[in-house]
């Protein structure tokens, strides 16, 4: 069942802060009482591992030679490589009395995935779609974020994934991660691994070649117009 929000002004101010931090740092910053979104610049590149994944899974020599920070952050998923000027990076909060809010996690990533739904298209990707199935993964996926899709993310018409979005809550706050590359390599990607899968990364992502700042300003918009 889509979740439907009851009550309070939907579209209201939305306080936006940018932010420049390692994202190590980032992850473990503290959630506001309230509605709140974060525009992440990172100064150096890093390797994201999700919460229950193990540095074992990477292969520490090459993340070294690459210069690379390995960090964890608190939501689940796969691992997210970010390097400076290659994605946006964009997070928003709400707390428990927020119209948007529900208790269902499965659905709780929807209206988010909705308002990426409006700004993507506006940049120029074709027919996209909140996905509302469970988890699609397989032995790329149980490593690599963007080779998996989960609720509430956002696919292209190809079905290849445009936005990435993990969730971590904490009390009465939920933070929603959100990711979406300008750049994707996938053999970035498999270099750093320890033990790459068979099969190939390609074609699973969409990237929206389009200025950090003109996918802030489309996803702000998008979010305000809900």
């Amino acid at each position: 069942m889509e979740a439907v929000p009851r009550g309070g002004v939907l579209n209201a101010d939305w306080p936006l802060e940018r932010v420049v931090a390692p994202a190590g740092d980032f992850h473990g910053r503290e959630l506001p009482a309230g509605r709140t979104v974060w525009s992440v610049d990172v100064p150096a590149a890093a390797a994201v591992l999700g919460s229950r994944q193990d540095p074992s899974l990477l292969d520490a020599d090459e993340c070294a030679r690459q210069g690379l920070d390995v960090v964890r952050r608190r939501s689940g998923g796969g691992l997210v490589l970010l390097r400076p000027g290659e994605h946006a990076w964009i997070d928003v909060v709400i707390g428990r009395g927020d119209p948007w809010w529900t208790d269902d996690v499965s659905s709780s990533s929807w209206w988010i995935g909705e308002a990426w739904c409006r700004a993507v298209a506006a940049l120029g990707v074709d027919g996209p779609s909140v996905h509302r199935g469970r988890l699609e993964s397989d032995e790329w996926g149980r490593q690599v974020c963007f080779a998996a899709v989960g609720p509430g993310e956002v696919v292209d018409a190809a079905g290849a994934k445009v936005v990435g979005i993990s969730q971590r809550r904490a009390g009465g706050t939920a933070r929603f991660q959100c990711t979406v590359f300008r750049r994707w390599s996938p053999p970035d990607h498999a270099a750093i691994l320890a033990a790459p899968p068979a099969g190939s990364l390609e074609g699973r992502v969409r990237c929206v070649d389009r200025a950090a700042g003109e996918i802030l300003d489309a996803f702000l918009g998008a979010l305000r117009s809900l």
